[in-house]
């Protein structure tokens, strides 16, 4: 065990690194990894926008592309994988395009080798070049399916963010990502040691738990399958955020806090013969509604 905090400080974390938004997706008590996303404007032609990092259980890092996804797609999908249709549904962004409980999706990513797609041709000779970061480089203004920044760290095998546990510099990256959030989301880390703390990067953290409900609950649902009932539940919300670090691109503070509105929902298991209950004893807190 790595790290401890006092307590948790946040219910959903991410990060605004070279144009890349990180968010940290947990299913139940684990950071499963991060979901990565670039805005179409910062990318050339066929250049990959949605990444998803796994972490390994031998605290490694697999990372797969999709190549022509919406991030309605990529968390659908993912989701999916997790049996968890609440995954990620804290995060702002994902909240805009996809409505909690929304599950599946085929849209499969392929994983990512030296920088590529792992069924590209050119594989095997970015792996065989004597310059692998300036080939996957050129491959980037080129417009190929290449993730930008991405590619090139994870054929980086030098540099402050290469070292101590890792297969390439994206490792370290991810590392330090994973030992923030884990010590903001649950007060402790699982890395044994400290990950690379990349200098241009833009933390936000999304209120713990105890967002501020009002009013009383809405019972918006419920559905009897066989002996058992499930009621469901919503009613507006807010929360605090705050963010801290600096801006990605001109390296500028990035400092604030505020208050975001969104709602409350959860959810009850009962008997079918008995009544759904005024509220649910758990909820998440799902932004922008």
């Amino acid at each position: 065990m790595g790290r401890v905090n006092d307590e948790p400080i946040a219910a959903h974390v991410r990060f605004e690194i070279e144009g890349w938004i990180f968010a940290a997706a947990v299913t139940g008590e684990e950071l499963a990894g991060f979901l990565s996303w670039l805005p179409e404007e910062q990318a050339a032609g066929n250049n990959l926008r949605m990444v998803w990092h796994e972490r390994r259980p031998d605290g490694g890092w697999a990372c797969a592309a999709w190549t022509d996804a919406s991030l309605h797609d990529a968390v659908a999908w993912l989701r999916a994988q997790h049996a968890d249709g609440m995954l990620l549904a804290e995060d702002p962004d994902v909240a805009m395009c996809i409505a909690p409980g929304v599950i599946g999706g085929d849209l499969v990513p392929a994983y990512l080798e030296h920088g590529l797609l792992v069924n590209d041709p050119l594989t095997l000779v970015v792996a065989g070049s004597a310059s692998p970061e300036n080939l996957v480089e050129l491959l980037e203004t080129m417009g190929w399916e290449v993730a930008p920044w991405i590619s090139q760290l994870s054929v980086q095998t030098s540099g402050p963010c290469y070292g101590e546990g890792t297969d390439n510099a994206l490792e370290g990256v991810l590392n330090g990502l994973l030992e923030e959030s884990e010590l903001d989301l649950f007060g402790q880390t699982t890395l044994t040691h400290s990950g690379c703390a990349w200098p241009c990067k833009c933390k936000t953290d999304y209120g713990e738990s105890a967002a501020t409900g009002t009013g009383a609950w809405t019972l918006t649902s419920s559905t009897t399958v066989g002996d058992r009932k499930t009621c469901r539940y919503s009613r507006p919300a807010t929360r605090a955020f705050t963010k801290k670090g600096k801006y990605p691109i001109l390296c500028g503070n990035c400092a604030a806090t505020g208050t975001e509105t969104g709602r409350q929902v959860g959810a009850e298991d009962v008997l079918a013969s008995d009544p759904c209950p005024a509220g649910p004893s758990t909820w998440s807190f799902v932004p922008g509604e």
